[in-house]
């Protein structure tokens, strides 16, 4: 083919530029691998060598390309004393380069850089900051570039002195736009300024300390947020016995956390603060469990640091779909935590505006108590942390026995504020390690079950820093009588107790400086108590002694006060029963009113007010009772006066109690009842009278229904029929106190001597 003498001319020139092309960029790069060592070199001030492999300009993409790129100290003096950088680099691209002003005057001028695969070891030393030396040198006043890009980079931090990882980076990613090499970000302890950035990562590894790991999987950071999923805390495996390791150890597992709004660096280029608007998370499974590799040591000293160590504001916390796990012992379910306005200064306290658990379910396991060392430690806590308000709502709680399906306790739509609280060094050794100034409680629905024969329900319960409402409380045996008296080694009483409403007013608990429990109430006020008392005397006696209500309340081990105590029209009932008895004999005391004052327990007291308890009742709904009762708790010997009386009594009023039970009943009119009593733990005495007309007793046989004449005309020659219009009032002979039984029965047999007295 014949070329015209255009062609011919247009091929020159090809050829002639291809060949000054590759001539150029062979002299170029000839240039560039003579004058770019002297350049770094010369401009190098820092303390790192910077070496490479090859460097190689492209003359089309005006793109200087260098490979096998080392950076490490120049000194091996900086390793020992200073955190410091050793890093190779496969390949680092810098896009749009300045070519001949770079071999002119030494310095880089570029659109932007990009570093491939770079692996990236710092060395931390203990001694050292945080942070890496951020000096400003003058190496980096000749690199002017609009762009650093990252690709695929690995980076690891080590411990200078052992070479021990404490974190790791995968695959890391990231874009920095805007970037001005003349100019330090000083809030940051950056050498260089940035406008915008956008970072991304396989995977993370920390180690948070000798006993827990800190991990991650893809994370991607912008300016203002950042996500991570898969977080995790674990425990490590350590095998390390001179390592003094606690006795709980922790898993953490958050699919996805996202912080938005974040900013952070250095104030005064000392004290660094993160600042973040929202934190997130979808979900997070919280887990601690018992340190199988525990070991105690009396000497050694556990000294706690700050909970946090910087500066730190957030303004809110949002938790979705928290568990917690405590060893099975602890288990939450379901909860939202939301805090709000998080404010921690670091030389200072941990300020929180507000808490909030939303909707949790919470379940206590029992577990026996297990044996401790009893070589003891030394644990510091020196922080404050102030929370303006915690916020309890919608909860659900319930307590678990040991191996039990069914909760022992159960607590329904719980919702408690708890306001202006305090942790501190002073309340973390107590048994609530916390103060705070005001309290709120609502429960709608509360079921115990106390032990194996009752369940105690409250249908709604009200609280506050002064005063506790309870309204509805049953008290109900969990199976029929019969069956609960099969239950009974000994003879037992059976209780059915209902009240309307419990109040309690000026109201103080807690714990005393020897961490033992205490309650002081002013007033309390129990309004329409039904209380039933069952007894079936077919099992044999308990022999063990009966102690007085005196000698009970002395022997109380916690801090025990009630000023005062009312009981407002309340019914109390008495049954009681035997193998010989029709049915059981009903004793009824209707419109129930009393008056109980200065109830305490003896724990650390040595002196106490007198008991005095005041009653008003309808005895079996018949005639009015009255009745008055002191003793002093810390009376050795038990020391009691009781006195009463009942007017106006129809002596047919007892039959519900005597004929279906003794087989018996009465007739006539018993104007009076007056007995004084006084005694002790062994003997009583005291006056005891009677006003009464036309007296007659009738007895059955044993199906309580037929008379039987002959008996009850011989009971009624031996009684006197009438006390002819006066009180008959004697002193009772002593009666000696029958240990195995109680004060009521004591008193019984003060009663029952008084009636052989006055109508035998």
């Amino acid at each position: 083919m014949n070329l015209t003498k255009k062609h011919k001319i247009l091929l020159f020139v090809l050829i002639v530029g291809v060949v000054l092309y590759f001539s150029s960029q062979y002299i170029i790069n000839v240039a560039i691998n003579k004058f770019l060592p002297i350049a770094i070199k010369e401009k190098n001030d820092s303390p790192y060598n910077l070496t490479y492999a090859t460097a190689e300009y492209s003359l089309i993409a005006r793109k200087l390309s260098i490979k096998g790129i080392a950076v490490e100290p120049k000194e091996e003096s900086y390793k020992k004393t200073t955190t410091y950088i050793e890093s190779v680099i496969e390949e680092l691209e810098i896009q749009q380069v300045a070519i001949w002003h770079l071999i002119k005057s030494k310095e880089l001028v570029a659109k932007g850089i990009s570093l491939t695969n770079p692996n990236v070891q710092i060395y931390k030393q203990a001694h050292s900051l945080d942070q890496l030396p951020h000096k400003h040198h003058n190496f980096l006043k000749n690199i002017n570039l609009n762009e650093i890009e990252l690709k695929g980079a690995f980076l690891t931090l080590f411990k200078a002195d052992n070479k021990v990882k404490l974190h790791e980076i995968h695959n890391l990613n990231a874009v920095i736009k805007g970037v001005s090499f003349g100019k330090q970000t000083n809030s940051k302890l950056i050498p260089f300024q940035y406008e915008d950035y956008h970072i991304s990562c396989d995977s993370t590894f920390n180690n948070l300390n000798n006993l827990h790991y800190l991990k991650t999987g893809t994370a991607t950071i912008y300016k203002k947020d950042i996500t991570i999923n898969e977080l995790v805390v674990e425990p490590k495996h350590n095998n390390d016995k001179k390592t003094i390791h606690p006795k709980k150890l922790v898993t953490i597992v958050i699919p996805q956390i996202q912080l938005i709004g974040t900013d952070w660096g250095y104030k005064n280029e000392k004290d660094f603060y993160v600042n973040i608007d929202t934190i997130t998370t979808s979900q997070i499974d919280l887990n601690i469990t018992a340190n199988k590799k525990f070991i105690s040591s009396g000497h050694q000293k556990e000294s706690y640091v700050k909970l946090l160590p910087i500066n730190l504001k957030i303004g809110t916390i949002d938790f979705k779909g928290i568990k917690v796990n405590t060893d099975n012992e602890w288990i939450l379910e379901k909860g939202d935590i939301l805090l709000s306005n998080i404010n921690n200064n670091k030389k200072n306290n941990l300020n929180i505006s507000n808490i909030k658990l939303i909707n949790p379910t919470i379940a206590h396991h029992q577990t026996k108590a297990k044996q401790t060392s009893s070589i003891s430690s030394t644990t510091v806590f020196d922080d404050l942390i102030n929370i303006g308000s915690f916020e309890l709502k919608n909860a659900l709680f319930s307590s678990y026995e040991e191996s039990a399906k069914t909760p022992k306790i159960e607590l329904k739509q719980i919702n408690t504020t708890l306001s202006n609280i305090e942790i501190s060094k002073n309340t973390v050794s107590k048994k609530i390690p916390f103060s705070y100034k005001k309290i709120t409680t609502d429960i709608e629905d509360i079921k115990i079950n106390t032990n194996p024969l009752y369940t105690i329900a409250v249908k709604k319960l009200n609280a506050n820093n002064k005063s506790i409402s309870i309204n509805n409380l049953d008290i109900t045996p969990k199976y029929s009588r019969q069956k609960t008296v099969s239950m009974f080694t000994y003879a037992n009483d059976i209780y059915t107790v209902a009240a309307k409403k419990i109040e309690l007013d000026n109201y103080q608990w807690g714990f005393d400086s020897d961490n033992v429990f205490y309650l002081n109430v002013s007033n309390t006020i129990i309004d329409q108590l039904n209380a039933n008392i069952f007894r079936d005397k077919t099992p044999n006696i308990d022999p063990a002694v009966k102690s007085l209500f005196s000698k009970k309340l002395r022997e109380l081990t916690f801090g025990l006060t009630l000023a005062q105590i009312k009981l407002k029209n309340s019914i109390i009932e008495y049954e009681e029963t035997d193998k010989n008895a029709i049915s059981p004999g009903k004793l009824t005391f209707a419109n129930f009113n009393a008056t109980i004052k200065n109830i305490n327990s003896g724990y650390r007291q040595q002196a106490l007010p007198t008991t005095i308890i005041s009653v008003d009742a309808s005895f079996m709904n018949a005639a009015p009772l009255h009745v008055d009762w002191t003793f002093n708790i810390l009376n050795p010997s038990d020391e009691f006066a009781i006195n009463g009386t009942i007017k106006n009594f129809p002596a047919d009023a007892m039959q519900p109690f005597l004929q279906p039970y003794i087989k018996a009943s009465t007739e006539g009119t018993i104007k009076l009842v007056s007995f004084s009593f006084t005694g002790d733990n062994s003997i009583a005495r005291g006056k005891f009278g009677m006003n009464y007309d036309d007296l007659k007793v009738i007895l059955y046989h044993k199906n309580g229904k037929q008379e039987r004449r002959f008996l009850s005309k011989l009971g009624n020659l031996l009684i006197h029929k009438n006390s002819e219009g006066t009180l008959k009032d004697v002193h009772i002979k002593k009666v000696h106190r029958v240990e195995d039984k109680s004060f009521f029965n004591y008193l019984w047999l003060c009663i029952l001597q008084g009636l052989k007295q006055t109508i035998l």
